[in-house]
């Protein structure tokens, strides 16, 4: 494994960094814990998409209206999604998948998604640049004992394919993206393995085109 030359990675961090190239799991766990969180996934998008039917039926909500009241305001929306992914997902961004699903008068739904997916794999580098570039402060530390050191053994366990599952899943993908970072990940490899967070945005948004109707009609 190759170090760049002024590294500043301490032995436990290289230590990490080299189970990430040799994980310890095989593959029939790897694809178990991938199926798990699946699973989980698609039981939160459930419990989405159930809460805006019963919001719509039950306590009258009228969405087109609430969507056209900021129509014009595309450019806050996504600074806010951009905000959230940056800071774990504090906003699931399906609720921003509902917003696009009824804002066809700003652009086609299928491009409205595309940004999202696009600003969603942008915050994940960005996360990953905050790792790597916020990792001998204190700040970093704090953050790392609040949050990210649970995912340490996970990442231990699985390597380079949690990131894959991170994003995929509701696992927190830019809290994986700073831990990687922070380990000085390659770069390149993280991009690639990060890179199908696109997938999970596109099987999503057909999902939600096809469900809009509960909550649009």
């Amino acid at each position: 494994m190759l170090i760049s030359p002024g590294t500043k990675l301490d032995p436990e961090d290289l230590y990490l960094r080299t189970l990430m190239m040799n994980a310890s799991a095989h593959k029939g766990e790897k694809m178990r814990f991938l199926a798990r969180n699946l699973l989980v996934g698609l039981i939160w998008l459930g419990g989405i998409i159930l809460s805006f039917w019963l919001a719509k039926h039950f306590l009258g909500l009228d969405f087109q209206e609430l969507i056209n009241d900021h129509a014009d305001e595309p450019v806050i929306v996504y600074l806010i999604f951009m905000t959230s992914e940056v800071i774990f997902g504090i906003i699931p961004p399906e609720i921003f998948m509902v917003w696009a699903s009824g804002s066809g008068d700003i652009a086609p739904y299928p491009l409205l998604m595309a940004l999202l997916a696009g600003i969603s794999y942008l915050a994940g580098i960005s996360g990953y640049f905050i790792g790597r570039g916020l990792h001998p402060t204190r700040f970093y530390h704090w953050l790392d004992s609040r949050i990210l050191r649970s995912y340490t053994p996970v990442l231990r366990r699985y390597g380079y394919f949690l990131i894959i599952v991170a994003a995929l899943t509701p696992i927190p993908f830019s809290a994986i993206c700073m831990l990687v970072g922070a380990i000085e990940y390659p770069f390149g490899r993280f991009l690639a393995f990060s890179s199908v967070r696109i997938l999970r945005f596109t099987a999503y948004a057909w999902i939600m085109h096809e469900v809009s109707h509960l909550w649009f009609l």
